[in-house]
Formats: structure tokens, C-alpha cells, sequence
């Protein structure tokens, strides 16, 4: 009930399943409320890391703060240029070999 009395509160459920959220949801006054769970259940699908980086970004939408640098701490990346101008008149497909598509054809 004091979760729910607080009206700009974002809960966060740590764990698996929603048996917390699920409480909360029940409540009088909890109508509307931010609830993310950040761990799925075990009958949902999906791959766990996935399901992570959605809670975080459901957290970031409703304005959490949120610490980027210690989250993609450990990775590694790495620049990859690109063309920026895209009439350079440089070929970046594969050329068709006529030829060879016709011969296929061929009764």
C-alpha cells in the first residue's frame, strides 16, 4: 500500500516471475502505475539478455536515470566507416552474371 500511495514511483521487480508486480497490480489506487519486471518468467520466451536490455529501456522511457557507462562496461567497439555521400558512382552490389542466368533458363 505505501508503493502505491507514492503516485511518480517506477517499480522495478528484480527477479524472476511477476508475483510482486502482480500484488502491486491488485491494489486500489495502483491503476496506471510503471511496473517492470526485469527478469522473465520461466513460461515466457525469449533469451534472458534480451529481456534485460527491454526493462532498461522501459525504465529509461519512463525517466529513470540510468548509468550507460557501467552498463556497456567491458565492451568492446569498434568504428566502421561507411560511405556518407551516397552518388559517390562506386558499386557496393555484386554484378548479376548475365549469362549465367539465362543458361538456367533454357528449355
Amino acid at each position: 500500500r505505501l508503493l502505491a500511495a507514492e503516485p511518480e514511483a517506477v517499480l522495478l521487480e528484480v527477479g524472476p516471475g511477476n508475483t510482486l508486480s502482480g500484488l502491486v497490480r491488485q491494489l486500489a489506487g495502483a491503476a496506471g502505475r510503471s511496473i517492470v519486471n526485469s527478469v522473465r518468467h520461466v513460461q515466457q520466451g525469449g533469451a534472458d539478455g534480451r529481456w534485460l536490455a527491454q526493462a532498461l529501456g522501459r525504465l529509461w522511457v519512463r525517466g529513470v536515470s540510468v548509468d550507460w557507462a557501467g552498463y556497456f562496461e567491458g565492451e568492446e567497439r569498434r568504428r566502421v566507416p561507411l560511405p556518407t555521400y551516397p552518388f559517390q558512382r562506386q558499386r557496393y552490389w555484386v554484378a548479376r552474371r548475365v549469362e549465367a542466368a539465362t543458361a538456367t533458363l533454357q528449355w
